[in-house]
């Protein structure tokens, strides 16, 4: 992602892998965010503590009608980061999305992860976090 410097403007390039992200609760009542590539199964990226209040998941306005594009940003500090819905209907994005800040903001409102060890290790699946979604 590139940030245009006199402008609130952005230029992002995909990534050529298809990936998902899962949002995974910690004993704690804190959530982890994890890239996924969805062809190996393999984790890319995780982003630990994604702290209620201190992040904001919203729809971006590029101008372009069909774009789903959606950003990640921390309120106090300049960290971005962009998603692209690779759903093939967007009918479900906004209550998706909702649902995305719901959890990450009221954790403790959430069930918590599995008390067995192996389950804590690998943490929910992505067909969980589906379900969250409905």
């Amino acid at each position: 992602m590139i940030r245009h410097p006199t402008e609130n403007k952005f230029t992002v390039t995909p990534e050529p892998a298809r990936g998902q992200i899962t949002l995974k609760k910690t004993l704690d009542n804190l959530v982890s965010l994890e890239w996924q590539d969805r062809t190996t199964q393999t984790t890319e990226h995780t982003w630990l503590l994604l702290l209620p209040g201190e992040v904001d998941f919203k729809k971006v306005k590029t101008g372009r009608e069909g774009d789903r594009i959606y950003m990640l940003k921390w309120k106090n500090e300049e960290q971005i980061m962009m998603f692209w819905m690779q759903e093939k209907s967007p009918q479900n994005d906004a209550e998706n999305c909702a649902k995305f800040n719901n959890y990450i903001n009221n954790p403790e409102s959430h069930p918590p992860p599995p008390s067995n060890p192996q389950s804590v290790q690998n943490g929910p699946s992505p067909e969980s976090w589906m379900e969250l979604l409905g």
